[in-house]
């Protein structure tokens, strides 16, 4: 198997700016420069990782195949966990109404939406003109606090562009 060191380096990078940035986020209020850099990582990163996801998405027939093993089942399982460590930590009694599969904790709405973008890709690639009216219905969720599902759907649908955007990109363009 070959692999490509650009494409490894660069995902190493993100993770690392991406724990940087948590990092920086427990003390962006003592300090002016780590707020900064702190801002300067959020502006991109997010959107980095959607598109690396979308790259990395060309055959749309396995993304579907794999979706629900791939990003569900783990979707499922991590958030089922948080919540039993939430709940342990707190003292809170578990309750079968207590876990909410659709109200993922922390950063479970990027498996989430993973799952969503990945079980949809095949059709989105047909529609011809799919990158500008995914830019549109991102902005378009600006107008509202939220979409539901605990802001899963807003995060789903306003990251769409990003995602369609490394599906859609090829490294010739550069």
């Amino acid at each position: 198997i070959k692999i490509d060191n650009q494409k490894v380096d660069c995902l190493f990078l993100l993770i690392f700016l991406m724990v940087l940035g948590h990092t920086f986020e427990q003390f962006r209020s003592e300090s002016t420069v780590i707020s900064i850099l702190f801002s300067c990582i959020y502006v991109f990163h997010m959107e980095a990782f959607v598109f690396l996801a979308g790259y990395h998405s060309k055959d749309t027939t396995k993304c579907r195949e794999t979706a629900v093993e791939r990003f569900f089942l783990p979707y499922v399982l991590f958030n089922f966990l948080t919540y039993l460590w939430i709940a342990l930590i707190n003292g809170t009694k578990l309750s079968v109404t207590g876990f909410q599969l659709f109200s993922p904790h922390s950063t479970m709405w990027f498996l989430f939406a993973l799952f969503v973008w990945k079980m949809m890709l095949k059709d989105f690639a047909r529609i011809r003109l799919i990158l500008p009216l995914s830019i549109l219905l991102g902005l378009g969720t600006g107008m509202f606090s939220s979409l539901g599902i605990h802001d899963s759907l807003t995060r789903i649908v306003s990251f769409l562009p990003f995602f369609m955007g490394g599906y859609l990109f090829q490294p010739e363009m550069l």
